[in-house]
């Protein structure tokens, strides 16, 4: 490709990072994964290549059509007067230390660090907390990285006094080792939407020449290495947790077996403070004194015998296939055949998670009844009404409800969401001079990176947690955000009518 072909194209990403980063994460959870388990498994491998082509040229399609028209026919309204920076960043930022705070102290103190328990017990021990405690613990994973984004926003470019700025980093890099442990800790997708949320924000806060614009390619490099790195980072963590019980430096080797792991705890009974019976290590050592145990080999010596065991185990435990975990059109496969023929759910399958909004007011039995069933989102009804089972878990992504309810149109009503979404970002994160509507652009902006989560989830999360970023907003917004080419274009972004 000629360099000036090159450097146009390099030119059109960095106006467009938000639908990249979109697009870059929808494709392997939609198109590359469901096409890999079909050909592993050779099982509906038609339906899959259907809905994967459905979900390349109705959802990604409509998605990059809506958003190409949206984005530069957003009109940025004028801001002539701005405010004196210091006060307004000074309690954004010491607000986001004491959440923090908060955040930390209410998560150690009610066990939830390590979220990995099970989906009921997770949901025993929050209902268990103090509301207060819950709406911030909660608050504040869905926010953060959101929050972390204006704090680096607020070091590329706001010009403020050099003790601000030291108090600025002084609070973002703790605020975000915290946070980048505890997704680390529970959501490999969660850290990669946090490392790619910072990545934009730097791009967007930054105004890069051509040349620089070439070396973000080996940026891009190195975030893809550290997504895969922590992805695996997450996976090590929660066999250590699950085999042992807790975790040690270890766990930032990538290439240790879960069956080193197994080993080194059953030769140090005390490697995590004693035994504990709810690990697999303990497990294994009971179901193996059991004499009518029907997966234990009675002609092997007990030492065989319970090495045998822990390899089934572990092998099939352990080890999750990124196939099978990343195959977001696994249950639209299997639903689609009875769906055709009774019906799809024409919205019905948005009314039992939405009930759970109007019970929280007016009947918290009810309320806790339908959490502690697990009946909170949609996927769990759709699974219930065409397969007859009841899932506590799998894979979904913004397709899962809509195909469910709408068939193919759902594909294309995905898009046209979620590309005005992401238009609207590219725009007012590219081009605002506000610093609080580009909090308003990073809060969407994480929210519609959650390719994983439903399009009600989505809808209904981005409302239910909105309240934090609005209030910083209103804050930060007449905050001045200084860019190399700012002048008629200023402020939040308004559709224009030509």
């Amino acid at each position: 490709m000629p360099r000036k072909a090159f450097d146009g194209v390099l030119s059109g990403i960095s106006r467009r990072l938000a639908l990249v980063a979109y697009v870059a994460i929808a494709t392997p959870l939609t198109i590359i994964f469901p096409l890999l388990h079909a050909w592993k498994t050779r099982e509906s491998v038609g339906l899959y290549i259907g809905l994967s082509l459905a979900a390349l040229f109705l959802f990604i399609g409509t998605a990059v059509l809506v958003a190409e028209w949206i984005r530069p026919r957003v009109r940025v309204l004028s801001a002539h007067i701005s405010v004196e920076p210091t006060i307004p960043i000074a309690l954004f930022v010491t607000s986001v230390a004491v959440y923090a705070l908060l955040f930390g102290y209410f998560t150690i103190e009610n066990d939830l660090f390590f979220r990995r328990i099970g989906f009921e017990r997770l949901v025993e021990r929050s209902l268990a907390m103090p509301f207060y405690a819950l709406a911030i613990h909660r608050s504040f994973s869905e926010n953060a990285t959101s929050l972390l984004c204006v704090l680096t926003a607020i070091l590329f470019t706001v010009r403020a006094r050099p003790v601000l700025r030291l108090y600025t980093m002084a609070v973002l890099l703790p605020v975000a080792a915290l946070y980048f442990t505890f997704v680390l800790f529970n959501n490999r997708f969660q850290s990669a939407i946090l490392v790619l949320c910072l990545c934009i924000t730097a791009g967007y806060s930054v105004r890069l020449s051509i040349r620089t614009v070439r070396y973000a390619l080996i940026a891009m490099l190195a975030v893809a290495i550290l997504v895969a790195y922590g992805f695996t980072v997450t996976k090590q963590i929660r066999n250590q947790k699950d085999i042992l019980g807790c975790i040690s430096l270890s766990v930032l080797n990538p290439f240790e077996p879960p069956m080193e792991v197994y080993l080194r705890g059953r030769d140090n009974p005390d490697i995590c403070g004693g035994p504990d019976p709810s690990t697999i290590i303990e497990m294994i050592k009971k179901r193996v004194r059991n004499p009518t145990d029907p997966e234990v080999n009675p002609s092997l010596s007990h030492d065989e015998a319970e090495l045998a065991l822990a390899k089934k185990i572990l092998t099939q435990g352990i080890v999750r296939p990124w196939d099978s975990r990343l195959n977001s059109l696994a249950l639209l496969v299997d639903i689609t055949r009875p769906a055709i023929r009774t019906g799809f759910g024409y919205g019905s399958f948005w009314i039992g998670p939405l009930s759970l909004y109007y019970y929280v007011f007016t009947d918290r039995g009810k309320y806790r009844e339908i959490k502690q069933s697990l009946r909170t989102n949609p996927k769990v009804y759709i699974a219930s009404r065409y397969l007859g089972t009841t899932i506590a878990d799998t894979p979904s992504s913004i397709l899962t409800d809509a195909y469910a309810n709408f068939f193919l149109a759902g594909f294309i009503l995905a898009g046209v969401l979620i590309g005005t979404a992401l238009g609207w970002i590219d725009a007012v994160l590219g081009r605002t001079t506000r610093l609080g509507a580009f909090m308003l652009g990073a809060y969407l902006l994480e929210r519609s990176l959650y390719i994983e989560k439903e399009m009600l989830t989505f809808v209904v999360d981005t409302i239910k947690f909105g309240i934090i970023p609005l209030i910083s907003a209103v804050l930060l917004w007449r905050v001045r955000i200084s860019r190399d080419d700012a002048g008629a274009i200023e402020g939040l972004g308004f559709f224009s009518h030509g």
